[in-house]
Parts: structure tokens; sequence; C-alpha cells
């Protein structure tokens, strides 16, 4: 009996090289079709904003306030003092120029630089206009977790979203704090 069990084992293997070209002819087509849907360029990794002189006051008016609210309750200086070297450090960094990035879609995720999103992550998404550009925002399934928005050229834009409504949703825009807070002051 155990000579049975051998020559089975071996009776398969006569066809081995045979599946196994097969099974490769298969995975370089599959391969080839993953790859032709594929939308890449170039571009900043986001859009310049000019800060003027209402940016500034509307950054030290918030932080005026959120000072006077701190001393109000706890009277302490030390977190306000941190709340003033926090906000100088977000001027700081608003001034940052932007990279020269490549944007890369593909069936399974956004990548931005090496940064990837893959869209399992998210539940849907929706198309944000701003002045001069267009933004795709994915909308994630953990109720704090933030947003991911893509911003994109005029014309790619079409491209982008029927390749992402694939894959993706359209939902609705949804109230986020933190974008909220973020296009206030123009960040």
């Amino acid at each position: 009996m155990q000579n049975n069990n051998i020559g089975g084992l071996y009776k398969g293997l006569d066809n081995f090289e045979e599946n196994l070209s097969d099974d490769l002819v298969q995975n370089n087509q599959t391969s080839q079709k993953s790859e032709e849907k594929v939308i890449s360029w170039r571009d900043n990794e986001f859009p310049v904003k000019q800060k003027n002189l209402k940016w500034f006051l509307k950054i030290f008016l918030a932080t005026f306030i959120i000072g006077l609210i701190i001393f109000f309750l706890s009277h302490d200086f030390i977190t306000i003092l941190f709340l003033v070297l926090g906000v100088l450090a977000l001027i700081g960094y608003s001034f940052r120029k932007p990279k020269e990035v490549q944007f890369y879609i593909d069936r399974r995720h956004i990548a931005i630089g090496k940064h990837q999103f893959n869209f399992f992550n998210y539940r849907a998404y929706y198309i944000k206009e701003y002045e001069h550009h267009y933004a795709v925002v994915l909308i994630p399934f953990q109720r704090f977790a933030p947003s991911v928005s893509i911003f994109i050229k005029d014309e790619y834009i079409d491209q982008v979203v029927d390749f992402i409504s694939q894959f993706l949703p359209v939902g609705a825009e949804s109230f986020n704090m933190i974008d909220y807070v973020l296009d206030w002051f123009e960040l």
C-alpha cells in the first residue's frame, strides 16, 4: 500500500512543469491587466495658499481666545506658554513649501509619494472643489480617523473619479471637525 501512496504522489509531478508554466502565463496576464489600470502623475503634495494679514489675525484671535479660556479655567501659565509655542510651530510649518511627489492610483490603493492609502480602509469618497483645484476626500470607516484629501489637477479629475468609483461608492460630504478647522485656518 505504501507504494500506491508514493506512486500517487509522484503521479501528479509528471504534469507539474506544464501546470507551473500555465500558472505563470495566467499570472503574467493578470499582472498586465492590473498594470493597465493605473493612473499616475507628478504634482505638488498640497496646493500653496498665500498667507496674508487676515490669516495672521485669525491665528492670533484663536490663540488669544483659547489662552483666555485656559487662564480663567485653570490659571495655568505653563499651559498658555505651550499653546503659544504650539501656535508658533504651526505658523512656521504652514510656510513650508510643498514637495513634488508622485501620485499613483491602482485598484488596491492610492499612493502619494511614500504614503499608501488602501481602499478597504475607507467606506466612500466625495469631491471637494476649491478655487483652482479639486480634492478627492476619502471617508474612513473609523469614526475618529481623519479623512484623506488627494489634491488633483483639472486634467486628471474625470479620469481619477471614474477609476475610484469602481472601488468606492460616492458618499455625502460629512462634517469633520479637523477638516473644518483646517479649512477655516486655511492650512
